[in-house]
């Protein structure tokens, strides 16, 4: 990767600008994604821990995060547009995550003030960066805000397939494969709902609870709660500041997991007793259920290629 924004100006010292922490907390957030392939809801997770910030500033940071990995692809396609003729590809990551975060917010969540957007964008380019990045930073932003009529994707008749994946921000091969078995129509529809926040699902630990004892537990420490219509360990929940802030998390009742990987196994439907073998397998959810279906008893091996990954599967277990 290149870094030509950098050269020629490595020695000089970086600008002491203040900037709201919700947004610098979100970049710092997403360098870690993008440069050490960290899971976005654990590094979230893990800056919460260290960050003093209310409620609100945390729901901002996770929106930033989440949107902006969500849509990469589509913001990445509008950021080559106003870059004349360049490409995300040539900036450094702070610059790039930068300007998608900025245009997260202008193109996806209609933040007001927009002045307010590229202020702080610039500000972050002048921190992470030099006057030279600030300025086109500041530049590109603000020539999206008097053309937005510019941003055009790529045309439906002539290339479906990658209308679909810049739109939708899915990935190529994927929006081809869905084209060829559904057809257009399904296919943006599964892009679209693909691409909506999902909601908090947790299984419950049923070695250690039923699920009627986690519910009641749950109520009482003022969490929404509502039964999974998929799973019989499943709950999805809502209306409370930090996962890790709640005791019944605290003392192993639950764990995240979202219900398509509760179904994996189901589907597997492991018998007490047997050696099973999860390949891919941090953060460790899948292992641990299947343990669980299992009572326990028998033996799972669980790898994963990354190193790192592979201690979260034993954190989890």
């Amino acid at each position: 990767m290149t870094n030509t924004s950098l050269k020629g100006h490595q020695k000089k010292p970086k600008a002491q600008v203040k900037v709201p922490e919700a947004r610098t907390m979100a970049l710092q957030i997403l360098l870690q994604i993008e440069k050490n392939e960290a899971y976005a809801n654990i590094a979230l997770d893990a800056a919460f821990q260290k960050w003093p910030a209310s409620k609100q500033e945390r729901a901002f940071c996770t929106e930033l995060v989440y949107g902006t990995v969500r849509h990469q692809l589509t913001l990445d396609w509008i950021a080559g547009i106003f870059l004349n003729r360049g490409n995300t590809e040539d900036l450094t990551p702070a610059i790039r995550n930068i300007l998608r975060m900025a245009f997260y917010q202008l193109h996806f969540m209609h933040y007001q003030p927009e002045a307010a957007v590229v202020d702080e964008a610039v500000k972050l380019a002048l921190r992470f960066g030099h006057s030279g990045v600030s300025k086109l930073v500041n530049a590109v932003l603000r020539s999206y805000l008097r053309n937005p009529e510019k941003v055009v994707y790529p045309s439906i008749e002539a290339e479906p397939a990658k209308y679909l994946s810049i739109r939708y921000s899915h990935p190529s091969w994927l929006v081809e494969r869905w084209l060829n078995r559904f057809g257009f129509e399904t296919t943006a529809r599964l892009c679209d709902f693909n691409n909506g926040p999902a909601p908090v699902c947790i299984r419950v630990n049923t070695l250690r609870c039923s699920r009627e004892e986690l519910i009641e537990r749950l109520l009482a420490e003022q969490v929404v709660v509502a039964q999974s219509l998929l799973v019989p360990e499943g709950l999805t929940i809502s209306g409370f500041n930090r996962i890790e802030s709640l005791p019944s998390h605290r003392d192993g009742w639950f764990i995240v997991q979202d219900e398509s990987s509760m179904i994996v196994g189901h589907a597997v439907a492991p018998k007490p007793g047997e050696t099973i073998i999860d390949l891919c397998g941090a953060p460790g959810g899948k292992a641990t259920h299947l343990a669980q279906l299992m009572h326990n008893e028998g033996q799972i091996i669980s790898v994963d290629l990354h190193e790192q990954r592979t201690r979260l599967i034993q954190e989890n277990a």
